[in-house]
């Protein structure tokens, strides 16, 4: 059984299921009834029990949904020759700054390195990847927007559960 300590506020928090002495002293006490996701329940005093909070779990959805942005945003993308394009937010920084350059200097083949090796991109390529990068974060930002929208307008937890990043396509962004 998980062991519990309810906060002042109502907010719960979930320990595991071993408890030391001082987690005992702090106020932590086995719950035998069934927590499925600790941040999307409050503690009700009145029936000493754990109670859905849809305020919570859209909080804790929210933060889902960004993380899985994030880590897509950050996965890189991949050019036709098989070059993996970094598109962390250092590696965006970059091939911004590589694509200024190359307005400024048409000329002058730049040197890059992808995430599996070394490429030489004419000044062309470097903004053509550039916009790729930027086409590729944008649809992750997009792609985030219509799930945020989706979290707001649902009303039950059932409704917010149901929301996955992995739930929208290209057509839908």
């Amino acid at each position: 059984m998980p062991y519990i300590k309810v906060l002042a506020d109502g907010t719960v928090l979930l320990a595991g299921t071993v408890a030391t002495d001082e987690m005992l002293q702090e106020g932590f006490f086995e719950y035998r009834g069934e927590v499925p996701r600790a941040d999307a329940y409050r503690w009700d005093p009145a029936g000493n029990r754990l109670v859905p909070d849809i305020e919570a779990s859209r909080a804790a959805k929210l933060r889902e949904i960004a993380e899985a942005r994030w880590k897509e945003e950050t996965s890189g993308v991949v050019l036709k020759d098989g070059t993996i394009i970094r598109t962390d937010r250092e590696a965006q920084a970059l091939i911004t700054g590589a694509a200024l350059a190359a307005l400024n200097d048409p000329t002058t083949p730049i040197e890059w390195k992808g995430a599996n090796g070394w490429v030489v991109l004419t000044p062309q390529q470097v903004i053509q990847v550039a916009s790729l990068v930027r086409r590729h974060v944008q649809r992750c930002f997009s792609k985030e927007k219509v799930l945020v929208d989706r979290i707001m307008a649902a009303g039950t937890l059932e409704e917010l559960e149901a929301i996955h990043w992995e739930g929208v396509d290209d057509e839908q962004v």
